[in-house]
């Protein structure tokens, strides 16, 4: 009996050895897939950022309540340390927010072509545009901002623009162009990154939130400059105006995911980031941090 005893008491004590380890890597795992995810969707994002198309140099907006700029200008913005408290981001997370026009598709216009400058454009197909969309149209001579407020169905298909639905909605049809061959229709995106009080990073478009990752712990941006200068956020508040949004070449971004669960094993701490300082003590989170600095490569073309 003494015997077995201790036989199953090493039997025992190797199960539960091998369990623990088997949730340490499963959480690892986890973790680590967390802060891929995270940095891939992030990095596609800041790549892209600034892309209008050919936009020509006329732009006309429709859109209800905002200007051209809020479309076209700053591709690049930043906020440094969230410290609001009465939202639901993170304290003491970065933020970013990145514009451009999705080149995955080009929607071309098609015949028959807008009778005046407030017609409906034809399209052979609508590609992944969707109502409420909003899009960008150019013939790299003049660009128009609007939102879709209808698609027909059947073959061939008519983007309708009209006013009296959707959010922010067309403040008129008028798109003071008409588009004709050589004209396509972009999906204009506005990326917005932050981690929320629950340690979730968001990433939302025209304000549409959706979780992407749990678990991640820190997100921080550097932004460098055209002259090589680094700064924690994009500004032009410099007298030289330096630093300014304009100017963003390259972000780095790095991203800190953390274990759901502790390790009372685990002696690690928290790694320095960017401003933030190293943690003084563990709290007994395994943690994963990647850094990559992306070129933002349409920004100063």
């Amino acid at each position: 009996m003494a015997i077995s005893a201790i036989v199953i008491t090493a039997i025992y004590s190797t199960y539960l050895s091998q369990n623990k380890s088997y949730a340490i890597q499963e959480e690892v795992a986890a973790m680590q897939q967390n802060c891929r995810v995270a940095m891939e969707m992030i990095t596609r994002d800041v790549r892209m950022a600034g892309y209008f198309g050919c936009k020509g140099d006329t732009i006309t907006n429709t859109l209800a309540g905002s200007s051209t700029n809020d479309y076209t200008s700053a591709p690049v913005v930043g906020v440094n340390n969230d410290a609001d408290g009465g939202n639901s981001i993170k304290d003491g997370t970065d933020q970013i927010f990145l514009k451009y026009a999705d080149t995955s598709e080009n929607i071309e216009v098609t015949a028959p072509f807008m009778s005046d400058t407030s017609a409906a454009i034809h399209v052979d197909d609508s590609g992944s545009l969707e109502v409420f969309d909003i899009v960008v149209i150019s013939d790299c001579n003049h660009t128009s901002i609007f939102q879709i407020t209808n698609i027909s169905t059947g073959a061939g298909k008519t983007i309708v623009h009209n006013t009296g639905v959707g959010s922010p909605g067309n403040t008129t049809k008028d798109l003071e162009h008409q588009f004709m061959g050589n004209s396509f229709i972009m999906k204009l995106h506005n990326i917005w990154y932050y981690v929320d009080t629950d340690n979730n990073l968001i990433r939302s478009d025209h304000g549409n939130p959706q979780p992407l990752a749990e678990n991640i712990e820190d997100l921080q941006f550097a932004y460098i400059f055209e002259d090589g200068e680094e700064a924690d956020i994009p500004d032009d508040t410099d007298a030289d105006d330096t630093n300014d949004a304009e100017d963003v070449r390259a972000v780095r971004i790095n991203v800190l995911a953390r274990t759901g669960k502790v390790d009372p094993a685990f002696t690690g701490r928290r790694p320095a980031i960017e401003d933030h300082a190293a943690a003084g003590g563990t709290d007994h989170y395994r943690r994963r941090l990647l850094t990559s600095v992306i070129r933002v490569r349409n920004m100063g073309l």
